[in-house]
C-alpha cells in the first residue's frame, strides 16, 4: 500500500464538514474517499458545511503536472438516500464529450456492472469560480445503500491486472495459432506482452528466430505481417477494449478470422504503457513522459517498450521471409463523437505514383466506413503535424522503404454517435449520442479485422455474426471446465457488454471483422459515405 500512497493515491480520506480536515471517527454521511487501488486517481476532496457538495481534485500524471483527466475513485460511509453533488474542478483539457451527452460511470459492490449516470444529472461547464481555461464536471448522485462501496470513473477501466488475467487464460487454452511472449519489462518491472497469431505459427525473428519454417502468404514468397499496438496513453481505456475485441475475433472460429490467420501473421502489443495504466495516469508513464512523443530515439533504459517494439518491427522488416504490410496504433479520443483514422501521406521525396499511393493508403479508412459503425471517413485525414513527428505512426511509417506508408493511428471515440445517418447529418454538436459500454468497445476490434481482410482480398465471412464468438463458446468452450467469467473474473466486467450501444456501433470488433481482412487482401465493399465534419487529435 505504501508505494501507492507515495504516488499520490489517497486511502479512506474522511472529510470533516466542520473543519474541512481529515478525521478519525467518521459518522455516517461523512463520505470517505479512496483511490488506493490499481488505476485509481483522486488527489483530494473538499466538502461544504451541509455535506451536500464535494469538490473533487484530480491527481496529475506521475511526474507530469500537465495532464489531469482520468479519474477513478471509491466513495463509502454514505447514508441511504443521501444526495450529493460532485464537482470535478481541475481538468487539464477543455474539449470533452461530456459536453455532448457523455456521463461518468458508476458501480458498487452490490451492483458490480458499470452503468452510466443519467445525462440529466450531469453538467459540464465553464465555472466563473475557476480559471478561464478550466471546465467543471458536476454530477448528482443518490446513494442507495449505506453499507455499500461505490466506485466512479471517467470511462470503463481496463487495468494491467485485467490484461494479465485475459492473456493468462488465452495461454491456458493452448491454441496452436497463438503465442504469448514477453517483449520486455517496463521501468517498474511489469510485463510488456506481445501476441503472435498465425496459422500456421511462424517464428518471431526477434524473440525466437528460425524456430519454425517460413510460411509464404503472397506471390513474392514472403509472409505478410500486421502489427497492432495499444494503450500507449493509459487513460485511453477504449484502446484496450478495441485490442481485446480484435484479439478475440482473430482467435475465434469465424471464417473471416480463420482466413486472416492463414493470410498473415498478426503481431499485437496490447499495452505499451503498463506503468501508467497501473498508476492511474492519463497520458504519461511513471517518469512523466508522453510515450507517443518518444518514438524517434527510444532508449532501452528509459522507454523500454518503445525501444523493443521498434526492434521487433525492424526484425520483421529485415527478415526476407516477412513483409510488414500494415501498422495500426490504437488510441481513444475524448472529444470526437465518431472514430477515425490518421494516415501518413506518401513521401514526396520518393518516385511513386502519388494518386495510386494515396488511393492505396485511403483504402483502410473507406473499408472502416463500411465495416465499423460509428466510424467517420470525413474525420479521417492525412496528417503531417510537425508536433506528431515522433509518434508511432510517423516513425514506423518512415521505416517503409517505398514511401507508401500503411501506418495509421486509429482513434476510437469514448462515446459514439451510432444513430443511422448521424455521421452525415448530425454534426459534432449532435445529441444523437448513445451510452457506450466496454462490451461494445470490444466489438469495434473485431469489425476492423474483417476490414483488413477485404484490403488484402482474403475470403471469409464479411459480417459480424460471429464477431463475439469468444464469449459465445467459440474460444471458451464449456468442455474446458473453465468459463470466461471464472477465468477473468470481475476485472473483465463480462456482464455489461451484451446489447450495449458500443457493441452496436462496432468500434471494437468492427475494425477487426471487416476492415483489416479487407486491408490484407480480401475483396470488399469500398462504400464511401462522406461525412461533413473534421476532427483533430492529440494522439
Amino acid at each position: 500500500m505504501s508505494h501507492l500512497l507515495d504516488q499520490g493515491f489517497i486511502h479512506r480520506q474522511m472529510l470533516n464538514p466542520r473543519q474541512g480536515e481529515c478525521g478519525t471517527l467518521p459518522q455516517k454521511g461523512n463520505l470517505l474517499f479512496s483511490s488506493n487501488f490499481e488505476g485509481g486517481n483522486l488527489l483530494s476532496a473538499k466538502v461544504t458545511r451541509d455535506k451536500a457538495e464535494y469538490s473533487i481534485i484530480l491527481r496529475h500524471d506521475t511526474n507530469n503536472p500537465r495532464f489531469r483527466l482520468w479519474f477513478n475513485f471509491q466513495v463509502l460511509n454514505c447514508l441511504a438516500g443521501q444526495q450529493v453533488i460532485f464537482h470535478v474542478v481541475n481538468f487539464s483539457k477543455m474539449r470533452s464529450l461530456y459536453r455532448h451527452g457523455m456521463t461518468p460511470i458508476v458501480r458498487s459492490e452490490r451492483h458490480p456492472a458499470w452503468r452510466r449516470l443519467p445525462a440529466r444529472n450531469t453538467l459540464y461547464y465553464r465555472s466563473p469560480q475557476q480559471t478561464d481555461t478550466q471546465y467543471v464536471l458536476s454530477f448528482v448522485f443518490v446513494f442507495e445503500h449505506e453499507d455499500d462501496v461505490y466506485e466512479f470513473a471517467y470511462s470503463y477501466p481496463f487495468t494491467f491486472t485485467a490484461l494479465q488475467h485475459e492473456l493468462s487464460y488465452l495461454e491456458f487454452l493452448e491454441l496452436p495459432y497463438l503465442r504469448r511472449q514477453e517483449l520486455c519489462r517496463s521501468l517498474q518491472q511489469r510485463r510488456v506482452d506481445v501476441l503472435t497469431i498465425s496459422s500456421p505459427m511462424t517464428s518471431c525473428p526477434l524473440l525466437n528466430p528460425g524456430s519454425l519454417p517460413a510460411v509464404s502468404s503472397d506471390l513474392s514468397g514472403r509472409r505478410r505481417v500486421v502489427i497492432i499496438t495499444g494503450r500507449v496513453h493509459p487513460g485511453e481505456t477504449p484502446s484496450s477494449y478495441v485490442v481485446q475485441g480484435l484479439t478475440n475475433w482473430l482467435l475465434s472460429n469465424d471464417s473471416g478470422a480463420e482466413a486472416a490467420r492463414n493470410a498473415a501473421t498478426w503481431v499485437i502489443i496490447p499495452m505499451l504503457n503498463p506503468d501508467g495504466v497501473f498508476l492511474g495516469n492519463y497520458r504519461s508513464d511513471s517518469m512523466g513522459a508522453d510515450l507517443n512523443r518518444r518514438w524517434t530515439t527510444p532508449h532501452e533504459s528509459v522507454t523500454p517498450s518503445l525501444h523493443h517494439t521498434l526492434r521487433l518491427i525492424q526484425a520483421y522488416r529485415l527478415q526476407s521471409t516477412f513483409h510488414v504490410s500494415l501498422f495500426i496504433d490504437i488510441h481513444a479520443h475524448t472529444s470526437s463523437g465518431q472514430s477515425f483514422l490518421l494516415c501518413n501521406p506518401p513521401s514526396p521525396m520518393l518516385d511513386v505514383d502519388r494518386p495510386r499511393a494515396l488511393e492505396r493508403i485511403a483504402r483502410l479508412p473507406r473499408l472502416c466506413q463500411t465495416h465499423v459503425p460509428g466510424f467517420s471517413l470525413a474525420r479521417s485525414t492525412f496528417d503531417q503535424d510537425a508536433g506528431k513527428a515522433s509518434c508511432a505512426r510517423r516513425v514506423v511509417g518512415a521505416m517503409v522503404p517505398d514511401g507508401i506508408s500503411l501506418a495509421y493511428t486509429f482513434e476510437v471515440s469514448f462515446f459514439h454517435c451510432t444513430t443511422p445517418g448521424c455521421a452525415t447529418a448530425c454534426g459534432p454538436n449532435s445529441v444523437a449520442h448513445v451510452p457506450v459500454t466496454n462490451g461494445g468497445m470490444t466489438t469495434s476490434g473485431s469489425g476492423s479485422g474483417n476490414s483488413g481482410n477485404h484490403n488484402y482480398g482474403i475470403s471469409g465471412n464479411n459480417g459480424n455474426n460471429n464477431a463475439n464468438s469468444l464469449s459465445n463458446g467459440g474460444l471458451y468452450p464449456t468442455s474446458t471446465g473453465l468459463s470466461r467469467t471464472t477465468a477473468s473474473g470481475a476485472l473483465m466486467r463480462n456482464g455489461s457488454g451484451r446489447g450495449s450501444s458500443l457493441r452496436r456501433d462496432g468500434s471494437g470488433s468492427g475494425i477487426a471483422n471487416g476492415t483489416l481482412n479487407a486491408m490484407i487482401g480480401y475483396g470488399g465493399n469500398n462504400n464511401n459515405n462522406n461525412n461533413s465534419n473534421s476532427s483533430s487529435s492529440s494522439s
